[in-house]
């Protein structure tokens, strides 16, 4: 498998991105109307959205459609971005790893489960505070935002590009 990681394909690796981004938010969306009640279910792209459209966002009163769309549209334009920078990253452990590690698809999703917990502890908890985005710690559930992170973002990550990679593995002549 070392060698199918050398080679980088940037849209594939945004592909991967983009399935674990659709993958996260449709469980934060569902843990949050669980947990909190169906009318809650539109926070996290009300969080998301936010970045961009401010702190109004945050409110019922604002569009929720307006919500939606830039919420999606941030979420997984950052979800793509995250799945290339993944993608390098396993790409250059492989190489000076010489292929001993991150070499089958199961050892690509326990580092993707990896890469979505420090994702979520440094968004949250380096980047928002910084940003101004105190929403994001303070307006969430901190299992969920975890389990959210690792396993239903992070996992699939390095699931989806472990089936993208073996798939160029069987290509190569």
């Amino acid at each position: 498998m070392l060698r199918l990681l050398y080679r980088a394909d940037l849209r594939a690796e945004a592909y991967a991105g983009l399935i674990a981004g659709f993958t996260f938010i449709g469980f934060q969306l569902v843990a949050t109307a669980f947990l909190s009640g169906p009318a809650t279910a539109p926070l996290p792209l009300r969080s998301i959205s936010a970045m961009v459209l401010g702190p109004a966002a945050l409110a019922s009163s604002y569009s929720l459609l307006a919500v939606i769309i830039t919420g999606l549209v941030i979420h997984l334009f950052l979800s793509s971005v995250f799945g290339v920078l993944f993608a390098v990253m396993a790409m250059r452990i492989a190489h000076a790893t010489e292929g001993e590690l991150l070499a089958t698809t199961g050892q690509l999703a326990l580092a993707g489960t990896t890469f979505g917990t420090v994702l979520w502890l440094v968004n949250f908890y380096v980047v928002a505070p910084l940003a101004g985005w105190t929403w994001f710690p303070g307006n969430t559930h901190h299992v969920t935002a975890f389990l959210g992170h690792a396993f239903f973002f992070g996992c699939p990550l390095g699931w989806v590009f472990g089936r993208i990679a073996s798939s160029r593995l069987l290509e190569t002549p």
